[in-house]
């Protein structure tokens, strides 16, 4: 079998967060939830710190996460996707948004 190569070369990236191997978050209950919003939240604000993303972009991205943490599961998924959405085109926060829709399939089933 062969495997897709890609040409990076050329390229110029400066501060970028990618998930590194597969992503797995297995979310049992809220205080799962909460710790990984969390995690989240203080990668976000590392991205801001290192210029990767703008203070505006990641107040408004870490409101939507804190916001996310307390709701029904429909709230809690419409908050974690308008944080993706914030993020949306910023290809140094791709590791990010990456992270939030895994949370958001992970949690898709566990919670009313």
């Amino acid at each position: 079998m062969n495997m897709a190569t890609f040409n990076q070369q050329g390229q110029h990236v400066q501060n970028q967060y990618n998930a590194g191997g597969d992503v797995y978050i297995d979310i049992r209950d809220k205080d799962d939830l909460t710790e990984r919003l969390e995690l989240l939240t203080l990668k976000v604000k590392k991205a801001v710190a290192e210029g990767s993303i703008d203070t505006a972009t990641g107040e408004a991205v870490n409101k939507e996460l804190q916001n996310a943490s307390s709701g029904g599961k429909k709230s809690v998924i419409q908050r974690l996707s308008k944080a993706g959405e914030l993020l949306k085109g910023i290809s140094a926060a791709e590791g990010i948004v990456s992270t939030i829709k895994t949370l958001i399939k992970s949690i898709s089933n566990w919670f009313v």
